[in-house]
């Protein structure tokens, strides 16, 4: 392969991934906050939930920030080992039961969690949250 070919593919290789990053940087900058009813659509991103831990995971489809919990009557549903939430929803919460540990990776902004007891956690449109596990132990094991 001669030199002009070798750097002509170099090129394309630096937009592609510029535009990926591009593409991510904006979808993470043009999320939204969790609201109620959200349909994932061109131009709504919305949030998601995997369970990849071996229990089930109770997931909730709306979130009140006044409430700072899913908001009264909203639909709810278990993510059993491997499940993910229905493509084109948007699913804004899951629950971590009291007295259990749980471990989950959030995307953005791609930190790992560890959290204890019995409260819902918020996942914001444009978010990813993945179940990495859970366990019933002490509080103070849960670090």
């Amino acid at each position: 392969m001669n030199v002009s070919l070798k750097n002509t593919w170099r090129r394309v290789a630096a937009i592609a991934c510029t535009l990926a990053v591009s593409a991510s940087l904006l979808q993470a900058a043009t999320a939204s906050p969790a609201s109620a009813d959200d349909k994932c659509t061109v131009g709504v991103i919305c949030s998601a939930t995997t369970n990849l831990s071996v229990f089930r995971v109770r997931v909730s489809k709306s979130w009140c920030p006044k409430d700072g919990a899913p908001c009264p009557g909203s639909d709810e549903m278990w993510l059993y080992p491997g499940q993910s939430t229905p493509l084109l929803e948007d699913w804004d919460a899951f629950r971590i039961d009291s007295g259990w540990c749980y471990s989950y990776f959030l995307t953005p902004p791609n930190i790992p969690y560890r959290k204890y007891g019995h409260k819902w956690v918020r996942i914001h449109n444009g978010q990813r949250a993945d179940i990495l596990g859970q366990a019933r132990v002490p509080s103070w094991l849960c670090v």
